[in-house]
């Protein structure tokens, strides 16, 4: 058995163990990495936090765990621009953020549908690919 534990695992423990809501990466990195003697390496910490969030995120989902993260606009009426504040183990009271993540990636999915669409079409009008082989790369 490993004596060391990995960041990822040490992040996801930090947020399963979490019972107060959102966590902003700083609390997270303090959580799982311990006390920082100074602020260099507290920064060190909130960095290996951010490169491996999304691995952590993974790893829940491979345990049947959804972590959603808490976002706020960066700009006042944008929607597309944001920061994420926070992150938490799902639960049955977060409906509305649960909703507010697949409404997130369904507008992903849509745009980079739409940019490849836009792509694929002025590839065939520039010649540079026919249409049926166009159609042959999609199936």
């Amino acid at each position: 058995m490993n004596k060391y534990k990995s960041i990822r695992r040490s992040i996801l423990d930090a947020l399963v163990e979490n019972e107060n809501g959102f966590m902003p990466v700083q609390e997270i990195a303090e959580v799982a990495l311990g006390p920082f003697p100074n602020s260099a390496f507290k920064r060190l910490g909130i960095n290996q936090v951010k490169r491996n969030i999304g691995h952590a995120i993974e790893l829940a989902a491979s345990n049947d765990l959804m972590i959603i993260a808490k976002k706020a606009p960066t700009k006042i009426d944008s929607s597309k621009n944001f920061r994420i504040v926070g992150y938490k183990v799902a639960d049955e009271s977060d409906e509305k953020w649960v909703k507010e993540a697949i409404e997130s990636k369904a507008d992903k999915v849509q745009e980079y549908s739409n940019s490849y669409n836009l792509f694929a079409s002025r590839l065939v009008e520039n010649k540079l690919i026919e249409p049926s082989d166009l159609l042959k790369l999609n199936s």
